[in-house]
């Protein structure tokens, strides 16, 4: 029988308090977790706006019936026998178009969903595969120039290393560097090994490639017989650019190391977070731009001698509501209050174009 209710104690209890802390702190990471991936999805969106394929979108929709409700003519046959284009309305079109890319994308990651992780495990893995389609997908867009100076690459294995095991398209090849022979054994599964070995001569190096089928015949389906022929040719290639892959193995075969690719992810991490604050950032300053402009317009309505009241008074638009007339109004009166209490405007401005005075 228990006599105490630890949960009526809530907070006041140490244990439990300790407890809360740590969850606070704990969500504080999720937080900002979510918060991160939530601006490189933003900004992997603009890059794929961006570099989406216009012209086969476009005919996607066309061919699928979406377009025709913004053709505003059709093209016609011309006097002289050619046909003019047709006539769209681009406005209301382009809006169409990215909403219809912006559904699509948003449906694809489904940010939704990924605002209800409750671990950073998961946040994590949603995040990883976030950067690893846009490191498959839009590289070059987001990235630029492949290299990196930034970049690890893997060790030479001409500078002391005297080893190497790979995979490379199932095909799995170790190597011996030695002074005086180099040897590379490529293995692929159910065929015989071949290797490449270059023992050094007086003058150069001295390379043959074989493979031993333990004196057995050794009987191949096509399948397996167009596999060997790669595993033939590679050696082949491997034969005569020995030097080029001791130099650099991963490049010399176009493959990719894990490590090179995380650190790849991370430049991507980084160039999509930029991307997406300077978007903001351009955004912010045009919003602002338009709310000065919009202010200065307001200040030129309310300007006495300003002409745009005669260009609404000539409009003699029968249905203006007194919210509007009373706002003008109310404009007016500020602006002639606020010349009254500044006298010096006039002075620097008013004076100058011959403006003396201020008809009430």
């Amino acid at each position: 029988m228990t006599f105490i209710n630890p949960k009526e104690l809530g907070l006041y209890a140490p244990k439990t308090n300790e407890r809360v802390k740590l969850a606070a702190e704990a969500q504080k990471f999720i937080n900002q977790a979510l918060y991160d991936y939530k601006q490189l999805f933003y900004g992997l969106r603009l890059i794929a706006w961006h570099e989406r394929d216009k012209r086969a979108i476009f005919y996607e929709a066309l061919t699928k019936g979406e377009l025709e409700q913004f053709k505003v003519a059709p093209g016609h046959r011309a006097s002289d026998g050619s046909y003019t284009k047709d006539e769209w309305d681009y406005d209301r079109l382009n809006a169409y178009m990215w909403n219809r890319f912006r559904e699509r994308f948003d449906a694809a990651f489904d940010l939704e969903k990924i605002a209800e992780l409750k671990t950073l495990k998961d946040i994590k893995q949603a995040t990883d595969e976030l950067l690893e389609f846009a490191l498959t997908n839009w590289k070059s867009a987001i990235l630029g120039d492949d290299k990196h100076q930034d970049e690890p690459r893997v060790e030479p294995i001409g500078k002391g290393v005297t080893s190497c095991k790979l995979e490379y398209e199932g095909i799995m090849i170790e190597g011996s560097f030695r002074s005086e022979e180099r040897i590379l054994t490529l293995r692929t599964q159910g065929l015989p090994e071949v290797i490449v070995r270059q023992v050094r001569g007086e003058t150069s190096w001295k390379g043959d490639i074989h493979f031993d089928p333990f004196g057995q015949v050794v009987v191949m389906n096509s399948k397996k017989t167009e596999l060997f022929s790669q595993v033939l040719a590679l050696a082949a290639r491997l034969n005569l650019g020995i030097k080029e892959f001791m130099d650099d193995p991963e490049g010399f075969l176009g493959i990719e190391s894990t490590k090179s690719r995380q650190h790849a992810r991370q430049r991507v991490k980084q160039r999509l977070l930029e991307i997406n604050q300077n978007h903001y950032e351009r955004r912010k300053m045009e919003t602002e731009g338009q709310l000065v402009t919009r202010r200065l317009n307001d200040e030129i309505d309310a300007t006495p001698d300003s002409d745009e009241p005669k260009l609404k008074e000539r409009q003699k638009s029968p249905k203006i509501s007194n919210k509007s007339s009373k706002r003008k109004t109310d404009r007016k009166r500020e602006a002639e209050e606020w010349l009254k209490n500044n006298p010096e405007f006039l002075d620097d401005v008013d004076a100058q174009i011959g403006i003396t005075s201020i008809h009430t």
